[in-house]
């Protein structure tokens, strides 16, 4: 979706298409707290995990599936992952006794959603995120981070900022098949070199990272990998995949997936015998794989405001979200709380939790925005919400616009960490990454916050003017 008069995603809305030089907010819609969206179902496939991670076991599958002729869509051997076309019952329990492996069918609950809520020198005005993040502004244009590459699965990425960043950009690659999701969409026609955002999301969250021309962004001198898993109707677990483990085999530093959903991961739905432990076990080995190859991988906590260690949180949002689906068992969030990640929740201006943000033990937090001030339901339309984002990307490619959400803190500590690892040498070295990330957060309404200034050992210095850098030259 275009970032038009909003960025949709579970929870979300967007106030503003704004020119910086004159801010103004425009009148827009928004999206209730719990978008009652009926969640849709890939539906001529079945999901097929081996029972371990041996390759084996998953080449004994396929030429089993290739010796029944039946369709293989997607084969991901480096996680023992194979999506097949839709099979009967009876296949099933062939595959299962004839093979290493187990199948499910994908449930209503599978689609992913980004976690968005939805001009010159004076934008860094508007820009409070980056003044929570550094009171030392010049240190965020650093060469050596042109060594770095984050990875960005999301939406894609808006022609006209991709112009914007030229040689910024270092790889692309769209891993939404012909008709999208469950072939709603009839604009996506499998095109790997389609990375048009259809939704606005991508743009917005590599904006963060790399800034324009008149917005600052955390990180302006990193190079990006963008990596195309949304269409406009929505995101498959397999695409999600597909583009973890390439982000991983393009040797990636840090991924950033600014996006999830919710999973019941023992249990099931209804009087089935369905549920969602093989994505999780096949993200968990992709987060895995990624760490091993040297990628640290960064997640959006998402915008339901659960307490993301609390099982049953999860199941009665999953229940109150997909009415009839009937999920019972253990509830996980799929990304953000598979082993591995560094999942990052948001807050708004004075460092405590969003509202809408969820939590859990391991959260790291940035800002993301506020929506209690502002008004989530009823915003104040005349004016710029304060303590909401400014991100580029909307009408005509060209337009910044205020949004909230974790989406946008993600992408602020995946740029945070490209200049940890530059600080401290730590290139292809996730888990001292990961612990030097902990070492660096300064506590803050009883909350790790993450900031360039804690990363970069400058909190103890005394507040300098904040005077800014451009990342792009005029």
């Amino acid at each position: 979706m275009k970032v038009k008069k909003s960025l949709v995603c579970m929870s979300l809305s967007i106030i503003g298409i704004i020119p910086c030089t004159n801010v103004y907010a425009k009148e827009q819609k928004t999206m209730p707290l719990q978008e009652k969206e009926q969640l849709k179902v890939a539906p001529n496939s079945n999901y097929i995990v081996t029972k371990n991670n041996d390759k084996k076991e998953f080449d004994k599958t396929l030429n089993y599936l290739k010796e029944q002729k039946i369709e293989v869509k997607t084969a991901i051997p480096e996680i023992g992952w194979i999506e097949i076309k839709k099979t009967t019952n009876k296949e099933k329990q062939k595959i299962e006794k004839n093979t290493p492996s187990k199948i499910k069918e994908p449930s209503k609950n599978e689609n992913y959603k980004e976690q968005t809520l939805e001009n010159e020198k004076v934008c860094w005005n508007t820009q409070w995120n980056m003044k929570k993040l550094t009171l030392h502004p010049e240190n965020i244009n650093n060469s050596k981070l042109n060594n770095i590459t984050i990875g960005i699965i999301d939406s894609g990425i808006q022609p006209g900022y991709r112009n914007m960043l030229k040689d910024k950009i270092r790889y692309t690659e769209n891993f939404v098949p012909q008709g999208g999701f469950a072939n709603k969409d009839n604009d996506e026609y499998g095109n790997p070199n389609d990375m048009y955002d259809r939704k606005g999301h991508g743009t917005a969250v590599t904006s963060l990272i790399l800034g324009t021309n008149y917005m600052a962004g955390i990180a302006p001198d990193v190079k990006v990998d963008e990596y195309r898993v949304f269409s406009k109707n929505g995101c498959s677990t397999s695409w999600v995949l597909k583009a973890l483990v390439k982000a991983a085999n393009n040797g990636d530093d840090i991924i950033n997936m600014s996006l999830g959903r919710y999973g019941i991961i023992d249990g099931s739905y209804g009087n089935t015998n369905y549920n969602d432990l093989p994505e999780f076990e096949a993200l968990t080995r992709a987060v895995d794989y990624a760490n091993k190859k040297g990628s640290v991988v960064v997640v959006s906590s998402g915008n339901e405001g659960l307490d993301l260690d609390n099982s049953n949180q999860i199941v009665n949002y999953i229940n109150q979200t997909n009415p009839g689906i009937s999920a019972h068992g253990q509830g996980k969030s799929l990304i953000a709380s598979v082993p591995g990640v560094i999942q990052v929740g948001a807050t708004g201006a004075d460092g405590s939790r969003a509202e809408y943000s969820c939590y859990s033990k391991d959260t790291v937090y940035a800002p993301g925005g506020d929506t209690i001030k502002t008004g989530r339901q009823n915003p104040i339309l005349d004016i710029v919400p304060s303590e909401w984002l400014l991100v580029f990307g909307g009408k005509n490619d060209k337009d910044y616009s205020f949004a909230t959400g974790t989406s946008f803190a993600s992408p602020e500590v995946a740029g945070m960490l490209a200049h940890l690892i530059v600080n401290k040498n730590l290139q292809k070295q996730p888990n001292k990454i990961k612990e030097n990330l902990q070492s660096s957060v300064v506590q803050n309404k009883g909350l790790k916050n993450v900031t360039l200034d804690g990363i970069l050992n400058l909190n103890k210095l005394n507040k300098v003017e904040q005077k800014f850098v451009m990342p792009f030259a005029s």
